[in-house]
């Protein structure tokens, strides 16, 4: 069924939870081609009006548990099932709310970034199937994921809590593996890349997605380098586990999508 003729252009930004998906959305706002809206405040504007959308519908948020419980004893995401939207009637509902709250304004090329909604990806290909829409998926060492921000030293068992957050990376790559790796419509960036060769991955992102690149030129940041500081302050002994854990999955993705 036909949810409408909507015939909008989206550029959607898909990763793993601080993978680099603001700092590549912060490039890109600046290309005059690309319709970026900000919630004052409220960051994540785009996957917590989704959700939001979904809830009303009557579809819960996919469920982590405590720690990662639910996903680590399933061994992955086989207990979760994408919101059936079409088969239950909603899908030309729901599609009119989503385009209503982000269909791109002055004829340009709306710019969302929906790092949770990586989990939604036979939901975001109903929703937008009327639309011209190209996606980016950013990957970025595991060693950084796992320790990112520190989230885990709040955690009341600090050390089982970063434990249980590198088998959920792992989990999500296998996701990603699984659910996008094949998309052809999505283009796969390593933030490694992008921070240390930010004209070259611009090139390539502009031509993935149909922009020009010389309007982003001038906005070009300098290189950076990736020292993995939180990382090398773990104990020994704690990367060791970490490492045992994830290094099977990064060397997969390392050969797929190799640093430069």
């Amino acid at each position: 069924m036909s949810v409408g003729a909507h015939k909008h252009e989206f550029l959607i930004i898909n990763g793993h939870w601080n993978s680099g998906t603001t700092l590549l959305v912060d490039l890109l706002r600046k290309h005059p081609e690309l319709d970026f809206r900000q919630a004052r405040y409220k960051p994540e504007l785009e996957e917590r009006t989704t959700l939001k959308l979904l809830r009303k519908l009557g579809y819960p948020a996919i469920p982590f548990g405590v720690n990662y419980n639910q996903v680590t004893e399933h061994n992955g995401f086989g207990y979760w099932q994408e919101p059936q939207l079409a088969q239950d009637g909603k899908l030309e509902q729901f599609s009119r709310q989503w385009h209503r709250k982000f269909r791109p304004r002055g004829g340009k090329k709306a710019l969302l970034k929906n790092p949770w909604l990586l989990f939604y990806p036979h939901t975001l290909k109903a929703l937008t199937q009327e639309d011209h829409t190209h996606y980016i998926y950013i990957l970025r060492d595991g060693r950084s994921q796992v320790t990112s921000r520190d989230y885990w030293k709040k955690e009341p068992e600090p050390e089982k809590h970063l434990i249980a957050r590198a088998h959920f990376w792992v989990y999500c790559m296998q996701w990603f593996l699984d659910q996008w790796q094949k998309d052809m419509n999505c283009l796969v960036v390593r933030y490694e890349n992008l921070t240390a060769h930010p004209e070259e991955s611009l090139q390539e992102i502009c031509q993935h997605a149909q922009i020009p690149f010389a309007p982003l030129h001038e906005h070009l940041p300098p290189a950076l380098e990736n020292r993995l500081g939180k990382w090398h302050a773990l104990p020994e002994e704690l990367r060791q586990q970490v490492e045992a854990i994830i290094t099977p999955m990064q060397k997969q993705l390392d050969t797929l999508y190799p640093v430069r």
